[in-house]
């Protein structure tokens, strides 16, 4: 009775918001010691810009991911066979970004 139950582990570091498995290219171990350091020197406050940033590049790592997974549905259902002469994809950034280029000095 006297049995005190833990319901959740304290995680290994302070970067519980970031996802790792989107950013294999930053290292969880070289992190987690970082966090550990971090920890012990009780100045874990200085590194939430840190966290911020690795938040951030989880935010963008999705938003490319779904833009490429859009872009492969939109070539996919837009075969040639299936189109005729004169069709084309409605891309209205894509013709902004084209004319900004066109523009652009090189």
């Amino acid at each position: 009775m006297g049995k005190k139950v833990e319901l959740f582990k304290k995680p290994p570091h302070i970067f519980t918001r970031v996802v790792f498995d989107l950013i294999p290219e930053i290292s969880y171990s070289d992190l987690t010691v970082l966090s550990q350091l971090v920890t012990n020197a009780n100045r874990e406050k200085i590194y939430f810009g840190l966290i911020d940033c690795l938040v951030k590049i989880n935010w963008a790592k999705l938003a490319g991911l779904e833009a490429i997974s859009t872009e492969q549905y939109i070539i996919d259902a837009f075969k040639p066979s299936q189109s005729e002469e004169g069709d084309y994809i409605f891309d209205p950034i894509g013709y902004i970004v084209a004319g900004l280029l066109e523009k652009a000095p090189h």
